[in-house]
């Protein structure tokens, strides 16, 4: 590999290394929480629940997107539409965003509505983003380039490694031992 390749990847790695640093830390302060949901009050959840009045011509006009966004405007209701379902005396829609759920049911004939919001805390929220739950469009666009990212960072790192001659049998010894750890951890979950 000529100087200016190596220079390049340096650099590259240097930059993409900088920039996923946040990322990675994210991804494994979250990943060990996670893991351990009993030590990060996972298991904490704030429920309130109340009656409210929905306008009847909202309820029997069938406009689906009115009724939805005034029960985010007037109920302070977020997340993404999980369902909206119409039965003969009901309608049902519920919401989900990171660790939060709302699940709203409705009269149509009298616009008595009942509404039960679902809240957890931090620990919570932060692993449903880890996971891309709820998170939409960007959620899922974050874990991508953090998934590049680590892959950028992989490959310019086995590059700058290879060019190392003096600690190439070492680095070799290395790879190959996290090859077979993680082998046998896959098969050990696996099987």
């Amino acid at each position: 590999m000529n100087e200016r390749a190596k220079k390049w990847i340096r650099l590259s790695h240097i930059y993409i290394s900088l920039y996923s640093l946040i990322l990675v830390l994210f991804f494994g302060v979250t990943g060990f929480m996670m893991n351990h949901p009993e030590s990060f009050g996972f298991g904490e959840v704030r429920i309130e629940q109340f009656d409210a009045r929905m306008p009847v011509g909202l309820c029997v006009g069938g406009d689906r997107l009115a009724l939805v966004e005034f029960l985010r405007k007037t109920y302070g209701i977020g997340g993404l539409v999980q369902t909206y379902e119409i039965e003969a005396d009901r309608i049902r829609v519920s919401f989900a965003a990171a660790g939060r759920r709302a699940e709203v049911g409705i009269d149509p004939a009298s616009g008595k509505t009942h509404i039960r919001l679902e809240t957890k805390g931090l620990a919570a929220i932060l692993s449903a983003v880890h996971a891309g739950e709820h998170t939409g469009r960007l959620g899922r666009r974050v874990i991508d380039v953090a998934a590049v990212s680590l892959i950028l960072v992989s490959l310019s790192g086995l590059a700058l490694w290879g060019t190392l001659a003096i600690r190439r049998e070492t680095g070799i010894a290395w790879l190959l031992a996290g090859f077979v750890i993680a082998a046998v951890v896959v098969a050990g979950l696996l099987f």
